[in-house]
């Protein structure tokens, strides 16, 4: 299966790159990036509050810490803001270590176990938090089924009702749904994502570390040394490569945006 890596990604039900498990193939784990909660797990929505992505949030149970322009309504302080711990040199060895090691490989069969996992977790009254760390921990992240699982916990964090009475709705509202709620890409046969959709380079090489470090190289010039390396990149002879001059102003400029 032909693709770019985000969008291989998503046909093997993968969080991402920002994930823990954050390699579609394997089960190679590392550090979580600040924003996997965004990218991966689904929220269950409260009618009484809406997020800016427009997923509504329990706010008696999880407050908005992360944001520093909140404040606490009791006490009308803003909390305090927390920093990252410095990195040790032996931890970032470790973390390197971690990152290059490979993992045992993703299968279909595992994955469409946790899917499983997380339809029932999905079908439980409060069910929603067991849903969330079961894609942290897994790393697999089913946008069809997501679709499904927040009706499911608009349903369950409604206040004002029991627990029967979430139970029956909730059971009612299932029997709506088509009887396969995941991916269809999981009724290919002799198809699997993890092993079947190959490493797409342009993404990983020219937009991936060439791209980047060529961004913080750039970062770290000062403006004299800028207008240096436009000079010396627009003269720089390319006979030899098959390609035209070197646009110096565009490589220096816009070395944030650079597209390939």
């Amino acid at each position: 299966m032909l693709g770019d890596n985000p969008m291989q990604s998503e046909f093997a039900c993968h969080i991402g790159l920002r994930g823990r498990k954050f390699c579609r193939v394997c089960n190679v784990e590392g550090d979580v990036e600040g924003a996997e909660e965004t990218e991966g797990p689904a929220t269950a929505p409260i009618p009484s509050t809406t997020t800016r992505e427009g997923n509504e949030s329990d706010t008696s149970v999880v407050s908005d810490s992360s944001n520093p322009a909140s404040t606490n309504k009791s006490t009308g302080k803003r909390p305090k803001r927390t920093t990252k711990k410095t990195e040790s040199m032996e931890e970032m060895t470790q973390r390197v270590e971690n990152f290059m090691r490979i993992g045992s490989p993703r299968t279909k069969l595992e994955t469409m176990s946790i899917l499983q996992e997380l339809i029932q977790a999905a079908c439980r009254v409060h069910g929603a938090a067991e849903y969330k760390r079961i894609k942290t921990r897994t790393g697999i992240k089913d946008t069809y089924l997501d679709e499904f699982a927040n009706k499911l916990f608009e349903i369950s964090t409604q206040r004002g009702k029991s627990r029967p009475q979430k139970e029956g709705e909730m059971q009612e509202l299932r029997r709506t749904f088509p009887k396969r709620i995941i991916s269809p890409v999981w009724c290919i046969p002799d198809f699997d994502p993890h092993a079947d959709t190959p490493v797409e380079i342009l993404h990983v090489i020219l937009l991936g570390f060439v791209k980047y470090f060529w961004r913080d190289a750039v970062n770290r010039l000062k403006v004299p040394q800028k207008q240096t390396l436009i000079a010396r990149l627009s003269s720089l002879k390319t006979s030899g490569l098959a390609t035209g001059y070197l646009s110096g102003t565009t490589l220096v400029t816009y070395a944030g945006s650079l597209t390939g």
